[in-house]
């Protein structure tokens, strides 16, 4: 079974506390797994932001910077439709905002079962149960999914709510019916940030796709509107427990 292609594209705005835990993460896939590559997109951010960029410098991990802030969404519509086509573009793509980190063995899993089940897509990891947790109405059981080399994977899809967007894989197959501007535009084209999320998940439902959240992998959301895990002062090593932690 062959391991598939993976572009990680990150939006980089501010905040360079999390990002720190998010491109750890992101280095530690691309030392893993050389079919997987990574793009920041840095959203005109400050200097402090720009420092940390560099602080995880990798061969597979490309710096994009936008001279202002053009928002998650226009900014990664404008990247793939400039720099890919339905061709080029790898076997799945994972749309990751920079507040997110993760373990390798969650991502590895998250790509394989967007790629092996030609249904699922806009799939996320699990999250920490923190009050960052953005998981909202999974009330019903997990339902089973088989892959096309037999793999079984078990999927929580939620009920009147869409998945949250923080860390998301996309299929190939999802591209080439949305095309590689996969996040809808808002009516208003000079709106920087608006429920990208919401309208992704609304798009690919209506295409017959199946978004949720994948058992046995694990992400770690570090802020949520007014809520932080961290303060700007705090020290990254000794927070290692609680951006890594040890049980899915």
């Amino acid at each position: 079974m062959n391991n598939p292609s993976c572009l990680i594209v990150i939006p980089v705005f501010k905040d360079a506390w999390p990002l720190h835990w998010c491109l750890k993460s992101v280095v530690q896939v691309l030392n893993t797994a050389s079919t997987i590559s990574a793009v920041a997109l840095d959203n005109g951010s400050d200097s402090e932001v720009q420092a940390m960029l560099k602080t995880w410098a990798h061969p597979n991990l490309k710096i994009h910077r936008f001279d202002t802030n053009i928002g998650k969404a226009p900014a990664i519509n404008r990247y793939l439709t400039e720099h890919y086509t339905l061709n080029t573009l790898p076997d799945t793509v994972v749309s990751l905002d920079s507040d997110i980190s993760f373990r390798t063995e969650s991502l590895l899993k998250l790509i394989q079962a967007v790629h092996d089940v030609p249904k699922l897509s806009m799939l996320s990891m699990r999250y920490v149960k923190n009050i960052c947790n953005p998981e909202k109405n999974l009330y019903l059981p997990s339902k089973t999914w088989k892959g096309t080399h037999n793999q079984v994977f078990h999927v929580k899809h939620p009920i009147l709510c869409n998945v949250a967007g923080g860390i998301i894989a996309l299929s190939k197959k999802a591209f080439e019916t949305l095309g590689l501007a996969i996040y809808p535009p808002h009516p208003d084209v000079n709106k920087t940030y608006y429920p990208d999320d919401a309208f992704l998940y609304d798009s690919l439902k209506k295409k017959g796709f199946k978004p949720g959240y994948l058992n046995g992998t694990l992400a770690m959301h570090w802020k949520s509107g007014p809520h932080y895990l961290y303060t700007p002062n705090d020290a990254f090593e000794p927070y290692e427990s609680i951006a890594f932690p040890l049980t899915l």
